[in-house]
């Protein structure tokens, strides 16, 4: 805990902090969206990471998901009631903040096609509009509820609904055919060699070049025996020349 009552020590730098990263992220999920350049990827994960950090904490804290400043909580008699924080108004900051932070893991897994993304991005949309929602009662957390149901309208349920991928890839429907084929059957080799393979060409054309006859030899080879042994060596092809 002493690393929370850090936090809510220095409640104003954090937040300003928080609201820095929470903008970044919100910014980068539509420049991906609408472009493309190297790079983005590593810079999502590390942004999104961070911001879900800071959103499990504030949600750990009293001050941070609050509006009021430091004036609000001197109408007391005493010091005792001065730090005094009500049950109803933690359960909102946990549920708001941790909500948050599983949203934008969820939303990073999901458009990194990594494992866990469907049970992560609906549980973290719910948990943010739930503690959001709770939040819209009290005027100290009114503004940050209302900010986090257009984050998780915005990004969790445009990358929930395949609306995200299909403006991305809009020229290429092959690759989003291939990622709804994967979401629905993530534990599938099949799907996953799909995804791999159309997200090698997508790529691939985007900077005007070919996909390597031994990746499209590999490829075939798994679709002719859908064996671990042979989803490998299309995996390794793929390493190969991505170096």
């Amino acid at each position: 805990m002493a690393l929370v009552d850090l936090v809510n020590e220095n409640h104003k730098t954090f937040k300003k902090a928080l609201i820095a990263l929470w903008f970044l992220a919100v910014i980068l999920f539509f420049v991906d969206m609408f472009s493309f350049f190297p790079g983005i990827g590593i810079t999502k994960t590390f942004v999104y990471m961070a911001t879900a950090m800071l959103f499990g904490l504030a949600g750990m804290s009293a001050k941070v998901l609050a509006s009021s400043s430091d004036d609000d909580f001197m109408d007391y008699d005493s010091p005792e009631e001065m730090e005094y924080v009500s049950p109803m108004t933690r359960i909102v900051n946990l549920t708001l903040g941790l909500g948050l932070s599983v949203l934008f893991v969820g939303v990073l897994f999901k458009t990194m096609h990594w494992p866990g993304a469907n049970v992560m991005l609906p549980v973290g949309c719910f948990s943010a509009i739930g503690g959001a929602l709770l939040g819209l009662t009290n005027k100290n957390t009114r503004k940050f509820a209302i900010a986090a149901i257009l984050t998780a309208v915005l990004l969790g349920g445009m990358t929930f609904s395949g609306l995200r991928d299909e403006i991305k890839f809009r020229d290429y429907p092959e690759l989003v055919a291939a990622q709804k084929e994967f979401y629905k059957n993530p534990n599938s080799l099949e799907a996953r060699a799909r995804l791999d393979y159309e997200g090698e060409k997508y790529n691939r054309g985007r900077s005007g070049l070919v996909l390597p006859q031994e990746i499209e030899e590999a490829y075939q080879q798994f679709l002719a025996d859908p064996t671990d042994a042979n989803y490998n060596n299309f995996s390794y092809a793929i390493f190969k020349f991505r170096r």
